[in-house]
């Protein structure tokens, strides 16, 4: 847990929020090219499981059979153990084994209704190994934790043969696959494999943004100095609640505020034009709190107008603010934290390349005045 008030330059991350799919946190003491490679890493060098290879024995379907392969690649897999499964092309074994490939059937009829849907619950897996990982969400699934492995007995109630009797089947948290009408069948073997977001997009775990915090400097007293005429186009160019608007009543002295929320005489809802304030007085009083895309826009207007420097958007470049959802293969901590672990290993490899590449440097500046080749002008940090 990170402390905001440190002022060490050790970059630390703070918890805001953590739920089934998604966490929130904040980074500090960082900088843009952390926060990116974080980021990429989430997106594209964290490993999962996903169907890969789809052998379609028989579709009467009238969905293409690539249309199917594709919906299925997509189809999250529980991957909590992935630490466990090796990469295919990495792996030992000839062809295949339980360490690298996990293998699936999806076997479906339409008998006796005039249509069926076809979901990922109808994927069943092939053998008899503890603990396979199945596509997710599972039926009556407990809380999913990565200390909590779901175990195969989960589909045991769900029964495609009685399903298919009924009239009315509700499938909760299903997801479709194709829907297949009386007398159609489907029967495929499935092969999921261990991959990255890198080699394809169905591996990748989470959707990741970040932002940055930011604050919206403006100099009210130019702003009050601005004609008339300008402030009308201010005030057309923004939404509501970027401004509020301090003139006097027509009926009395007293002055109040208008920002075009409540009913009043000058409120029309939509476009001040000339004669909707009166020419003696408007006080136009900008929300420092407006968005960044108002604030921009602001600024290209009176950038047009010839004004310069009268709002400024200033970034702190060393706190984002990250939020992860995963997909439902992982929970989003343990996205988060073999994305840390993906990061130190690619730094740790990456040290000693540096020191060499140094080392490198040295010795051809030797040999450049070894052989009479001056080196003036040219900087070497050898340390």
């Amino acid at each position: 847990m990170a402390n905001p008030s440190d002022k060490s330059k050790n970059h630390q991350i703070e918890i805001t929020s953590l739920t089934d799919d998604a966490i929130s946190f904040v980074l500090y003491n960082s900088n843009y090219g952390m926060a990116n490679a974080i980021r990429r890493i989430i997106i594209s060098e964290v490993p999962t499981l996903a169907i890969d290879i789809v052998n379609i024995y028989e579709n009467t379907s009238a969905f293409h059979d690539e249309f199917i392969a594709h919906r299925l690649g997509l189809i999250p897999i529980d991957s909590r153990n992935i630490k466990e499964y090796e990469f295919r092309e990495l792996c030992k074994c000839r062809e295949t084994c339980s360490k690298c490939t996990i293998h699936y059937i999806l076997e479906v009829q339409c008998k006796n209704r005039e249509k069926l849907e076809v979901t990922h619950y109808d994927i069943e897996f092939i053998g008899n190994e503890p603990n396979t990982p199945m596509p997710i969400p599972q039926r009556n699934k407990k809380k999913m934790n990565k200390n909590n492995l779901i175990n195969n007995d989960l589909n045991d109630n769900y029964n495609r043969k009685v399903l298919d009797n009924s009239d009315d089947i509700k499938l909760e948290n299903a997801i479709p696959i194709v829907s297949i009408a009386k007398n159609q069948m489907l029967k495929m073997k499935l092969i999921a494999t261990k991959g990255i977001g890198k080699m394809h997009a169905k591996w990748i775990p989470a959707n990741v943004s970040y932002r940055i915090d930011h604050k919206i400097i403006i100099k009210h007293n130019l702003i009050d100095k601005l004609p008339r005429e300008h402030k009308l186009l201010i005030i057309n160019s923004l939404t509501n609640d970027c401004y509020t608007i301090q003139k006097e009543n027509k009926n009395n002295d007293n002055k109040y505020n208008d920002n075009r929320y409540g009913n009043n005489e000058y409120d029309d809802g939509g476009v001040y034009d000339d004669n909707d304030i009166s020419k003696k007085d408007i006080e136009l009083k900008l929300n420092e709190h407006m968005s960044v895309v108002m604030a921009q826009n602001c600024i290209d207007l009176l950038n047009e107008l010839g004004y310069k420097d009268v709002i400024k958007i200033v970034y702190d470049e060393n706190k984002f603010h990250f939020k992860v959802e995963s997909v439902g293969s992982m929970p989003p901590e343990q996205i988060v934290e073999m994305a840390m672990e993906i990061l130190e290993d690619k730094l740790r490899s990456l040290e000693p390349k540096i020191k060499a590449s140094f080392y490198s440097i040295e010795e051809v500046a030797t040999q450049l005045k070894e052989q009479g080749v001056s080196l003036y002008g040219i900087d070497l940090d050898l340390d």
